[in-house]
């Protein structure tokens, strides 16, 4: 049998359909106790707001996030993860999260 490229383009984006916009929020229970946010696919974009609320500082980075080997968000600040130009679009990236008081959370959106 001929592999159908048309119905494999169809099954892809039935699949990308649900993974097209995903958003949660996430409390990190611990401060020092890094938790895992998510895992961003090549070609995709991930926002994150640190919550208004916060008392301290989250960080974000990868498995070895510290409050010195992250990116520093404070209080009702956002960044960008952008992987969709380049080598980027290749990559799997996972983001953990951390917070400098326990209870703070970060609210995501992925695209």
């Amino acid at each position: 049998m001929a592999f159908d490229y048309n119905e494999y383009a169809k099954e892809q984006m039935a699949e990308q359909e649900e993974l097209f916009l995903e958003a949660r929020r996430t409390v990190i229970a611990a401060a020092g106790s890094p938790v895992e946010v998510t895992t961003v696919h090549g070609g995709h974009t991930l926002t994150i707001w640190a919550d208004d609320g916060n008392t301290g500082d989250i960080y974000i980075g990868g498995r070895d996030i510290s409050s010195t080997n992250s990116i520093v968000l404070a209080p009702g600040a956002t960044i960008d993860l952008n992987l969709t130009q380049g080598v980027y679009r290749k990559l799997f990236v996972r983001v953990f999260a951390d917070a400098a008081t326990s209870s703070d959370s970060i609210r995501w959106m992925k695209l």
